[in-house]
């Protein structure tokens, strides 16, 4: 039997849309590093317009409230079995969504406190480009209905 394995550090720069990239790394388990690394890359590099950065705050705050509504319900679910069992012996087993893939908001903030850490490094040119990316940060999560 053969085993394929692929490191996706390096299917990465294949991609050429920024949003199905980031679809896809959602659906890998334990993607989140990578996730915040390229989000690091795109702001570093100002890969991204930021129509385009809108559209991945979007997926990512996305992604995050359907987890938090997926883990919420099957917590309450949960405790409901585990209730109507009592004490039958099963332990009603809980879905992860993925949970080391989803990006929440403080993993967010280290890739902005990356940015604004250094203010005599280029805090003007760089602040001005990261400022914006921070707005659209907070219109997706106003978006979402986070607080």
């Amino acid at each position: 039997m053969w085993r394929l394995t692929l490191q996706l550090k390096h299917l990465v720069p294949k991609f050429v849309s920024k949003t199905a990239l980031l679809r896809f790394l959602q659906l890998r388990f334990n993607s989140r590093q990578l996730q915040l690394d390229l989000f690091k890359k795109y702001f570093q590099e100002k890969a991204v317009t930021l129509a385009e950065t809108a559209a991945l705050f979007d997926i990512s705050n996305d992604a995050f409230k359907k987890f938090h509504v997926a883990t919420a319900s099957s917590s309450s679910a949960s405790a409901a079995a585990a209730a109507a069992s009592s004490g039958a012996g099963e332990q009603p087993q809980v879905f992860t969504f993925f949970e080391n893939s989803v990006l929440r908001q403080e993993n967010m903030v280290t890739v902005f406190t990356e940015f604004f850490g250094d203010p005599s490094s280029g805090l003007p040119e760089r602040g001005r480009f990261m400022v914006s990316v921070v707005i659209e940060y907070i219109k997706s999560l106003e978006k979402m209905r986070f607080s």
